[in-house]
């Protein structure tokens, strides 16, 4: 066989595997979009056991984590996995608003959403945050590492102060 068809060999099968990739990426991401609110919150409950391996991709390493992009967006779309090393891992979403009563808003559905979604092994434990201004509602079950919370804090921008709400699946020393 001659180079030039070699080569033609090579970047067809290459097209013909990430067309098959693609497809797969696809019908996974549609599954997850048909999924109910309990059944991803569920899911990430137990993607935590394995540290989210089945969800996460595109590893970026810095200084203090890895962070991961998921497949898998519980709200907005750009959650993300944190790998603080030593086994501790934390599923992260997080969605910006301008004003405090639309992160507030969002934090009350998040907590009741949960609270739907979680049987009565669950408890919930909600405090004003140690770092910054705001509030955090964490969802705990005795002898389980794993939590499930959600935070609002307020945050200074270069002109101006918005809110962010965060929902995150993790480890129970990991409470953001």
């Amino acid at each position: 066989m001659n180079k030039a068809f070699k080569t033609l060999v090579a970047l067809s099968l290459s097209i013909l595997f990430t067309a098959c990739a693609d497809q797969e990426t696809q019908k996974n991401n549609e599954a997850i979009v048909n999924m109910s609110s309990c059944e991803k919150i569920q899911a990430l409950i137990g993607a935590h056991k394995d540290q989210f391996k089945q969800i996460r991709y595109a590893r970026q390493t810095t200084n203090r984590m890895d962070i991961w992009r998921t497949r898998y967006h519980l709200i907005g779309d750009r959650c993300q996995i944190w790998d603080w090393g030593s086994g501790n891992t934390d599923y992260v979403c997080s969605l910006i608003a301008p004003e405090q009563e639309l992160a507030e808003q969002r934090y009350e559905k998040a907590k009741q959403t949960t609270r739907e979604c979680l049987d009565s092994s669950w408890q919930l434990t909600e405090q004003a945050r140690k770092v910054g201004q705001g509030s955090k509602a964490v969802y705990a079950q005795q002898g389980n590492n794993t939590v499930v919370a959600t935070h609002v804090v307020k945050i200074r921008g270069l002109f101006n102060t918005e809110w962010i709400t965060y929902y995150f699946v993790g480890d129970r020393n990991d409470q953001l």
